[in-house]
């Protein structure tokens, strides 16, 4: 391996490193690794989320400028 390739390739690692995803499932040895009371809100609440309407809020008035005078 040329030396720009070893390089390139330490390069690649670093930032994979630096900016890779966390790791979502540990091994089951480390048995559950969701709260219990984040498994009681997804429980109660979960199948809400998609049902949610999302709308803007309404403005306060209607937005006034002033031209600039000098």
């Amino acid at each position: 391996m040329g030396i720009w390739s070893e390089l390139a390739y330490r390069v690649q690692r670093l930032v994979r490193w630096l900016f890779g995803a966390p790791v979502q499932n540990l091994p089951t040895g480390f048995g559950d690794t969701v709260p219990p009371e984040v498994a009681k809100f997804e429980a109660e609440f979960g199948d809400e989320r998609g049902r949610l309407p999302i709308s803007e809020p309404p403005l306060a008035g209607a937005i006034q400028t002033k031209a600039v005078t000098r």
